[in-house]
């Protein structure tokens, strides 16, 4: 039941087109951290809770948008899938915005072993910068 690599396919839209300036709020040595592109202003930050993924129970992620603080997300999606089976979960997440560049994804549920998608996507305006983690459950 750790995680190392992980994929999200659950496409749960919320908008963010209120979220400040962002950067101070990601920190790369805490969990999953994605870092930004060239063509991408921003970088994520994915803290699972727990740290150790359950095996089909619920958890929740938090999840930070960071970078130049100029430039400023207007919306964010969060998937999560296995790509080796072609599906995502057996349960809808829930996104509440908690900050202003931060939002809680709750009710996770890994129904089953194997490697799992998490896929976080960050608007600019309507240009999508996708951010990807492969995780391993056992």
């Amino acid at each position: 039941m750790k995680w190392t690599l992980m994929s999200l396919v659950f496409a749960t839209v919320f908008s963010v087109a209120g979220m400040a300036r962002s950067g101070e709020q990601c920190n790369a040595g805490e969990g999953v951290f994605l870092p930004g592109t060239r063509e991408a202003p921003w970088a994520v930050q994915v803290l699972l809770q727990p740290e150790t993924v359950p095996l089909n129970a619920p958890f929740d992620a938090i999840v930070s948008v960071c970078g130049k603080p100029d430039v400023l997300p207007t919306r964010v999606t969060f998937d999560a899938a296995m790509p080796a089976h072609k599906h995502g979960m057996n349960y809808e997440p829930k996104l509440a915005q908690i900050g202003t560049h931060r939002v809680k994804v709750e009710n996770l549920v890994f129904h089953m072993p194997g490697i799992w998608r998490i896929e976080v996507t960050v608007y600019e305006g309507q240009t999508p910068h996708r951010f990807t983690h492969d995780m391993a459950l056992k």
